[in-house]
């Protein structure tokens, strides 16, 4: 209806706010270089990004369809939930352990400062492309209340930790405090989609990134 429409477009604006807020809270801490940087190596990461959001268009449609079929839904929601963590594993997994090879043959030394951040960005871009299939599930459902609860959340935590973690870590604790803040909205995320759907997928979804995070520190 009228006011789920309103909603849902909110919900859409806060990640623009965030994109906007933190540059100006790094700026406090890091020099322009330094925030140039950041920006380079997560343009570099999320190039996966774009046949991640494919798939989630794909589920949305999937999922909207079976919104009035419970059962059903539970059955999809899991299945993709599985196969994007897979996909999640592999792709930024195999990217952080390959990324200073990549950058040295492409870039050049140059750039090989990037390599001491890439693997973190990462880890926090791996968790954000399975928040971002949950974003996905919570249209499907129509619980654009919760979407935005968790997006207002992720946009207030990033910037308190960057505050944090930016003061005393100075740029790597920029991709401390996007790893924190992704990892707590997903696991706030996927247990309102277990309680909206009574859904017991997340103890397979963190199985798999645990061993994500266990291939990329090793």
């Amino acid at each position: 209806n009228y006011v789920q429409g309103i909603l849902f477009q909110i919900s859409t604006i806060l990640p623009s706010l965030q994109a906007i807020l933190l540059p100006l809270v790094m700026s406090y801490f890091l020099k322009t270089n330094s925030i140039g940087l950041i920006f380079w190596i997560e343009g570099l990461v999320t190039i996966p990004l774009a046949l991640i959001f494919n798939y989630n268009r794909v589920a949305f449609v999937s999922l909207s369809k079976f919104a009035n079929d419970p059962d059903r839904l539970r059955d999809i929601v899991s299945r993709f939930f599985i196969v994007m963590s897979l996909g999640t594993c592999v792709v930024f997994g195999l990217g952080a352990v390959l990324s200073k090879s990549i950058i040295l043959l492409i870039f050049g030394s140059k750039w090989a400062e990037a390599v001491n951040y890439i693997h973190f960005s990462c880890i926090a871009f791996g968790i954000y492309s399975l928040r971002f299939l949950g974003l996905s599930v919570l249209s499907a459902i129509n619980t654009p209340k919760i979407r935005i609860y968790n997006e207002l959340t992720l946009v207030i935590l990033t910037s308190i930790l960057l505050i944090i973690f930016g003061r005393r870590f100075e740029m790597i604790g920029y991709f401390y405090a996007t790893i924190v803040s992704y990892s707590v909205c997903f696991l706030i995320m996927i247990f309102s989609i277990r309680r909206c759907l009574h859904l017991a997928v997340y103890r397979r979804i963190f199985s798999v990134l645990m061993a994500m995070l266990i291939s990329i520190v090793a």
